[in-house]
């Protein structure tokens, strides 16, 4: 079994962050419910994680801030170490909510000619709501603590996306935005989808 990771600030950055030139990513947004495979473990807590936040479009950047955001191209962001943890206490139901599912298959569904893998995404074990006031507006793949790409949601859809990632590395991190619980965070071994 393949242990999900909750959203405290104690995932370490494993490796070097890879060049990423010219490899950026093709996506698709799936409206499906994906089948419940994982369970998510909390890290341990203590640990210290560089996270910055953009101000703009709430991107959120590991282990150093970035000179402008990839998602908006701001130039502004906050330093907020603990903002993973922040979120876990607004909500008593963060397991089974908001903890991203992540399922990674090797072989590419869509772009079968190329090289690929598809990293499925669903929002937590039971699937979050999407209400008008209460929804998961955006969810980032970073490879590696790299940033890949951004689906944006609306409550007209499921909390369920795929990313097609052309990219190698050691660990996928997905991040996502809950418009009333803030962010939350899970990570898998790309190695173990090898």
């Amino acid at each position: 079994m393949v242990q999900i990771h909750s959203c405290a600030p104690a995932i370490s950055f494993i490796g070097k962050l890879l060049p990423f030139a010219n490899k950026w990513q093709c996506f698709c947004i799936w409206f499906i419910m994906l089948p419940d495979a994982y369970s998510w473990t909390s890290p341990k807590k203590g640990t210290v994680m560089n996270l910055f936040e953009c101000k703009i479009c709430s991107y959120i950047a590991f282990i150093t801030q970035p000179q402008k955001c990839p998602v908006c191209g701001s130039q502004t962001f906050d330093q907020k170490d603990s903002i993973f943890e922040e979120a876990e206490k607004k909500s008593p139901e963060a397991p089974a909510k908001h903890i991203p599912v992540i399922t990674v298959k090797t072989t590419c569904g869509l772009v079968p000619e190329t090289p690929c893998m598809d990293a499925t995404v669903r929002i937590g074990k039971v699937l979050h709501p999407m209400e008008e006031k209460h929804f998961i507006s955006f969810m980032d793949c970073y490879v590696d603590k790299r940033y890949i790409a951004r689906v944006m949601l609306s409550p007209r859809v499921n909390p369920a996306a795929c990313f097609h990632l052309k990219t190698q590395g050691v660990t996928l991190t997905i991040v996502e935005n809950c418009t009333v619980h803030g962010h939350w965070m899970a990570e898998t071994d790309l190695k173990i989808a090898l």
